[in-house]
């Protein structure tokens, strides 16, 4: 088969390989969160009130490439927090956790 050929079957077929490639693409966007909506947000909770944090309270959970908002590569979820530090002075703070096998990271702003 040419590729004059090749170019004039997809012509054809146009309306199916934009079907199989946009219900492909929203597949794949779906996925991209799902580990990061497995990812517990009390464990990184427990980090924080082990570093000295109290009144702990989730702000937002990113699910979707959290290495885009400061996480590392490994990391399914970033949960931004708003907590009392050891000082007593209310902070924002931003934990982000790898699901299954990584643990989590305390990140600051």
């Amino acid at each position: 088969m040419s590729r004059q050929d090749l170019i004039e079957r997809l012509r054809q077929h146009r309306g199916t390989v934009t079907l199989i490639v946009l219900v492909s693409a929203i597949i794949l966007g779906a996925l991209a969160g799902v580990p990061g909506r497995l990812a517990n947000p009390e464990t990184a909770e427990r980090l924080l009130e082990k570093q000295g944090f109290s009144e702990i309270s989730l702000v937002e959970r990113h699910v979707v490439l959290p290495s885009l908002r400061g996480c590392a590569e490994a990391d399914a979820v970033r949960f931004d927090f708003e907590a009392t530090n050891a000082a007593g002075r209310r902070v924002e703070v931003e934990v982000c956790q790898g699901w299954p096998f990584k643990g989590a990271t305390i990140r600051g702003n």
